[in-house]
Parts: structure tokens; sequence; C-alpha cells
């Protein structure tokens, strides 16, 4: 059975996550290839992981904007360390939505 995206936007799909920060890097990969191999997604700036900020949030001090600038910038850190430890298979499930993105040569990805 396919992954299906918790969400239709008007502008993209949304897949709805509940982790800690340390868990963000625990993201299936196999449901992040199933999203990207989608055909109706064609733009990678159409996908969107939404995540719950109280958890995210009980890492830190809640109400302060450093604090939650904090939790974003872990969250992003943990998203790109995902696609740098599964880059080629991820860029093998939709090498199209990638060849939209200017990748310099350092980042190439070897076949």
């Amino acid at each position: 059975m396919l992954n299906r995206f918790d969400v239709k936007f008007t502008n993209g799909f949304g897949e709805f996550k509940s982790y800690q920060i340390n868990s963000v890097g625990n993201i299936s990969v196999k449901q992040l290839k199933q999203y990207l191999s989608d055909p109706l997604l064609t733009d990678l700036n159409d996908l969107y992981y939404m995540f719950d900020k109280r958890k995210l949030l009980s890492e830190f001090e809640t109400g302060t904007s450093s604090n939650i600038d904090e939790a974003i910038s872990a969250v992003k850190n943990q998203m790109r360390k995902v696609f740098e430890n599964n880059a080629k298979e991820i860029f093998e499930a939709n090498p199209n939505i990638f060849n939209q993105i200017e990748i310099s040569p350092n980042n190439l990805i070897d076949t």
C-alpha cells in the first residue's frame, strides 16, 4: 500500500509530524521517496513537512521567539541530514524534481 499525503493544499501537499527534534532524523525515507515519486508532485517546493511546535519546543523553554527559531533551525538541520544521508535514493525517486534545483559541482551525486 502506498503512503498518502496527510493533506492536499491548493499549492501542494502536506505531511504532519509529531516529533521531537531528536526524532526528526528518523523520518521514513521510504515514505519520503513515495511522496516524491507521486506524479502529482511536480515541484519540490510543493511538499511541506509540518511539525508540532509543542513537541519541538518541549526540548526548549516555550514562549520566546529565539527558542522557536532555535527549534526550527534544529529541525531544518535534521531534515538536511536525512537528505544528505540518503541523497542518491531520494534523488532517484523523482529526478525531474531535483533537476529544477541548481546543484553546485560540490554537491553532485555519484552514480
